[in-house]
């Protein structure tokens, strides 16, 4: 594990207060580090979603830890992390003249062992990859070209 995120970890797991009493660049810090959502996701989420991603992704990397130990861990803690959270939403801002922010969400298959982007302009739709930060970037890409596609119909 990175020596950052290990720093991180072991601050966060020592917190025993409750939300309240969290500052939230702390908070900020805490989340950053154990996930590391991109910048257009995590700025959607409000405090008590983060605080309860930091939570489960405390509880995920604590586990692996004491099976494995520190230095067998076979991902980096963000990822780990962001599997057990399991999915993300967010908003995709569409360009001027193409309505409003269009969702996107971003799911871990366990099965497939992959990465699930969906679009509401596509509801019955799915796309797989690989890697968290694929599917964030396929889901935008997906997204706009989509939007296109309805705009080009009407």
């Amino acid at each position: 594990m990175p020596s950052d995120a290990l720093e991180v970890f072991n601050e966060a797991r020592s917190f025993t207060g409750s939300l309240v009493d969290l500052h939230p660049l702390k908070l900020d810090r805490w989340h950053r580090g154990l996930v590391g959502l991109p910048d257009a996701i995590y700025m959607q989420y409000g405090c008590p979603d983060l605080y309860e991603q930091v939570g489960v992704a405390l509880e995920a990397v604590k586990a692996l830890i004491e099976v494995l130990g520190v230095k067998e861990l076979p991902l980096d803690p963000r990822e780990i992390a962001r599997r057990r959270i399991g999915a993300f939403g967010w908003y995709v801002t569409m360009p001027p003249g193409m309505g409003g922010p269009v969702r996107c969400v971003l799911k871990w298959d366990q099965e497939a062992a992959s990465w699930e982007v969906y679009t509401q302009f596509a509801p019955n739709a799915k796309k797989l990859v690989a890697s968290f930060q694929e599917g964030f970037e396929i889901g935008k890409t997906w997204t706009l070209e989509t939007a296109g596609e309805v705009g080009e119909k009407e």
